[in-house]
């Protein structure tokens, strides 16, 4: 009975799993300090909800964007952020 549990798990993991994508990139492989970092979150699926950041690095974030695309396939709506976040470790 706890391997079926399991199973059943796994497979709902595997489903929100595809519906939903996170790619995080920093625009600069080395800094120095006084430097300004910008941290990208992209963000594609069906149902997705930005995440409250706040401080980065242990740095206060200095600024933010977004940018948002809705896009509609045979029916199927499907969103895409891209986050930015600056930030100056």
């Amino acid at each position: 009975m706890k391997n079926l549990g399991k199973i059943v798990l796994f497979l709902l993991l595997v489903q929100y799993s595809a519906l939903a994508s996170v790619k995080a990139t920093v625009d600069a492989t080395s800094i120095e300090v006084g430097e300004m970092v910008t941290y990208s979150l992209h963000i594609s699926g069906v149902d997705i909800q930005r995440p409250n950041i706040q401080s980065l690095c242990g740095t206060d974030v200095i600024s933010t964007s977004s940018q948002t695309s809705i896009e509609m396939k045979n029916g199927d709506v499907s969103r895409s952020n891209i986050l930015s976040y600056k930030f100056m470790p």
